[in-house]
């Protein structure tokens, strides 16, 4: 029956073959849908960095087919690449996000998903410890895969590219074990194209989740502990199952718990989000009582345990995110206050300076674990609109943190926690074709994404080729920005800006905040961003806004504590 069935098979799966090999391969075919094909470039006459320790002053680097094919000063032109002369411009291998939620959309379960996976809570007062029948299994999803649902739409690669990014890596930021954590390049092809490495890792985090127990991070780490105590249990059940299953139980089917094996067994670390002090010991603790590879996600107080780190072999995923400067005390206003009026008290002395001392050495975490020999990597997360990035990174360049580091945390760093060193962070023939090219150096003021190669497909950032072009456009005067709907519904704000070059400052005032002045402002070509500070319900915060010029009205993007990605429109006052 076998044989005859495969002779009668035969023929239906040749021709399904030949369907199959038509329409993949004919032109408009399957595989073009989506993507496009890299091609052959040139760049030459750039500030060519081929690492994060090596640069050559004026170099040349040839693309073909997606990967590197040669990069130096000497570096012959082939006559059919595109040469674009690079004079000015500054080359890096791709920046790679260290950890973000882009592409991923709501990954939130539902109620009924929740309830199907979690079972009934149990009551720990009526039920004793030995009598439960079904396990705990709040908050615990290692079995999601970030690879199987990312996507990035053309939205989504821009925002990331103009921080200079030709990959990131993303993860869900939801639960104690969210899931497998992915590599994508942002090439702007397919899922099946963009997924570079599609678990590199467990997602987790101390984060409370959802009502009832564990509602402290004391219970949720006994809930890491019982679920890793759970997995390791389950593996000795099978284990001795397959060997000899005669006599034996059948061991339950446990997708989640399976899904951590892999962890227990060091093939792939855990991405632990912790920020205090006191989180990242914790999950150091946890990482040595299961042997785990723990890689620390946020680090947002990682400098005051550099020391902890560095003697653990751990690494981090430093957030970009930096808390509010701290501003001086101000003197108290002469004369009397008139009715109605609201005396705004001076902040004492000593407290700014404990303030200012709290908030320096948060910024100077990336210092600190260079100083201390922690490779870590710079993440995005919590940033809003990843070219801040760019901002930030000049601000810890500024403090002391040696440029070359910083190249590091964004190329080779990330390409060695998430072990795809043989393929990233580097520009040597033969990797891949992931190129950053910006307009200064990394580190600086002026620096900005012009072009990124991701996979050997070229992104011109500025198409119109008006990079140099700030004098064109003069933002000097009142603006009137309306913001149609965010989360404190419509918004009227007033800009006004003056340009210098390209130096772009003024001031914000708004019915909905308090006026701020901006701290941070650029202009490139027909674009502009600049951030503010400003204060809402009483709380110091910052607003980044990011716009075009268009003809004489302007519009963007603007992100901050009414909500991320607000669309606007600006009108110059007559």
């Amino acid at each position: 029956m076998r044989d005859r069935g495969l002779i009668s098979f035969t023929p239906m799966r040749a021709l399904l073959a030949a369907w199959v090999a038509l329409v993949l391969i004919a032109p408009g075919g399957i595989q073009e849908t989506g993507s496009r094909k890299p091609g052959v470039f040139a760049l030459r006459n750039a500030t060519l960095s081929l690492d994060a320790a090596t640069t050559i002053g004026k170099g040349t680097i040839v693309l073909r087919d997606g990967f590197i094919e040669a990069a130096g000063a000497e570096t012959p032109i082939p006559a059919d690449a595109e040469i674009i002369d690079a004079t000015g411009l500054y080359i890096y291998p791709g920046f790679i996000d260290g950890l973000s939620s882009a592409g991923l959309g709501d990954t939130k379960r539902t109620p009924e998903e929740r309830k199907k996976a979690e079972a009934t809570p149990t009551d720990f007062v009526a039920d004793s410890l030995g009598g439960m029948e079904s396990a705990n299994r709040k908050g615990i999803r290692p079995e999601f895969r970030a690879a199987d649902v990312v996507t990035f739409g053309e939205d989504d690669i821009k925002k990331h590219q103009r921080g200079g990014f030709s990959a990131v890596h993303v993860a869900a930021s939801e639960e104690y074990f969210g899931g497998s954590a992915a590599l994508v390049s942002l090439n702007g092809g397919t899922r099946r194209e963009i997924v570079v490495r599609p678990r590199t890792g467990i997602a987790g985090s101390f984060r409370t989740y959802g009502d009832g127990y564990p509602s402290t991070p004391m219970g949720v780490m006994a809930q890491l502990r019982q679920v890793l105590l759970d997995a390791q249990r389950l593996r000795v059940l099978v284990t001795a199952y397959e060997k000899e299953p005669e006599g034996r139980a059948r061991p339950p089917s446990d997708r989640s718990l399976e899904s951590l094996w892999p962890a227990l067994d060091r093939e792939i670390p855990v991405f632990m989000e912790a920020n205090t002090e006191l989180e990242i010991e914790r999950a150091l603790t946890l990482a040595s009582e299961f042997k785990l590879d723990v890689v620390i996600a946020g680090g947002r107080e990682s400098g005051l345990a550099a020391k902890r780190l560095k003697e653990t072999g751990a690494r981090v995923l430093l957030g970009l995110k930096f808390p509010l400067e701290p501003r001086r005390p101000k003197k108290a206003a002469p004369g009397p206050f008139k009715e109605g009026e609201v005396e705004e008290l001076p902040k004492p002395r000593k407290r700014y300076d404990d303030e200012r001392r709290e908030w320096e050495r948060r910024v100077r975490s990336a210092i600190a674990l260079h100083e201390a020999g922690v490779p870590f990597a710079f993440s995005t997360s919590g940033l809003g609109e990843p070219s801040a990035a760019f901002k930030q990174i000049a601000k810890l360049v500024s403090r002391g943190l040696p440029r070359e580091a910083a190249v590091r945390a964004l190329t080779s760093a990330p390409a060695s926690i998430l072990r795809a060193e043989a393929a990233y962070g580097k520009l040597a023939p033969g990797r891949a074709g992931n190129v950053t090219v910006l307009t200064a150096p990394l580190g600086s003021p002026d620096a900005r994404a012009r072009f990124v190669f991701a996979d050997g497909r070229k992104f011109d950032l500025d198409p119109a080729g008006k990079a140099d072009a700030a004098a064109d456009m003069d933002l000097n005067g009142v603006w009137t920005l309306t913001v149609e709907k965010s989360d404190a519904g419509p918004l009227t704000i007033k800009a006004a800006l003056t340009q210098k070059d390209r130096e772009l400052s003024g001031v914000l005032s708004s019915t909905s905040f308090g006026g701020g002045a901006i701290t941070f402002g650029r202009v490139t070509g027909r674009s502009f961003s600049f951030s503010a500070r400003v204060k809402v319900d009483g709380e110091d915060t910052e607003l980044d806004v990011r716009g075009d010029k268009k003809d004489d009205a302007i519009e963007g993007k603007l992100s901050g504590p009414f909500g991320d990605d607000l669309s606007w429109k600006g009108k110059k006052a007559p």
